[in-house]
């Protein structure tokens, strides 16, 4: 069978739990590279157990390009599509094959959405994440985000999306997002990213009418009461159990925290 003609990004820094889980299920993909920022654990070697992954390690200088936007820049690849995949996902056989399918359509860039794991479990409710995976090089960009002088910004781009020439579509089928770090670790990611995503907000919305949206939604009076009853009331995550609770609990914490930080 012939391999998928995509080249696979994966982004590591200290991904020993989750990166062999990641590489397993992309292993139809013709060339995957794992571009590392100076890992202090095992995720290098780990990488490189695989004789079909090249690593190569992003030193970042402190400037622009980050991460995602140097790899488009500069990483030699065999084809025209790029998928970039975070080490803490994976990728069902069928999301494979739609892939497979949509690079021979009329489209630039695909969103795809995550089947979330939260504490060791599958939420079949709740808000999911939503975000572009697959692109088309030469068609897609990451903007800049003025955040250099911000004390928790790091080498890679945050939450927002690249600016897409052309047609953008959806893949129907999941990938899932699953964190095999412990919880503390992700409590401390978002800390993180609620204090970046304070300093830049009003830079990260995009344009058009999804930019608008997201736009008015993160200016809602009570936002992060409505980010909890999006995602255990309208979005059934109480059919999730006391998981489902938490779940929510987390995501509107976040946005309290990032709400906090932007007026302190």
């Amino acid at each position: 069978m012939s391999p998928i003609n995509v080249s696979v990004f994966v982004l590591t820094k200290n991904e020993e739990s989750n990166i062999t889980h990641c590489l397993d299920s992309l292993q139809e993909y013709k060339e995957i590279f794992v571009i590392d920022s100076n890992s202090m654990d095992n995720t290098v070697e780990l990488a490189k157990s695989y004789n079909n992954v090249n690593v190569i390690n992003f030193n970042w200088n402190g400037q622009y390009p980050k991460k995602k936007q140097w790899a488009i820049d500069n990483i030699d690849i065999s084809t025209k599509w790029i998928l970039f995949v975070d080490a803490d996902e994976e990728l069902s056989q069928k999301l494979n094959s739609e892939i497979k399918t949509a690079i021979n359509k009329d489209y630039n860039a695909f969103y795809a959405t995550a089947d979330v794991w939260f504490m060791n479990k599958k939420m079949r409710f709740g808000r999911k994440h939503k975000k572009i995976i697959l692109l088309k090089k030469g068609f897609v960009n990451f903007p800049i985000i003025d955040d250099l002088n911000v004390a928790e910004m790091w080498e890679v781009e945050g939450h927002y999306q690249p600016i897409v020439i052309g047609k953008i579509a959806s893949l129907k089928n999941k990938y899932n997002h699953n964190d095999k770090k412990p919880l503390y670790a992700m409590i401390d990611r978002h800390n993180r990213y609620s204090s970046w995503q304070a300093e830049v907000q009003n830079q990260i919305y995009g344009s058009g009418l999804r930019g608008f949206i997201k736009k008015l939604y993160h200016n809602l009076p009570f936002m992060p009461l409505i980010t909890f009853l999006d995602s255990y009331i309208f979005k059934f995550g109480f059919l999730d159990g006391k998981t489902g609770y938490n779940y929510a609990i987390f995501r509107a914490y976040y946005y309290w925290q990032t709400k906090l930080k932007k007026t302190s």
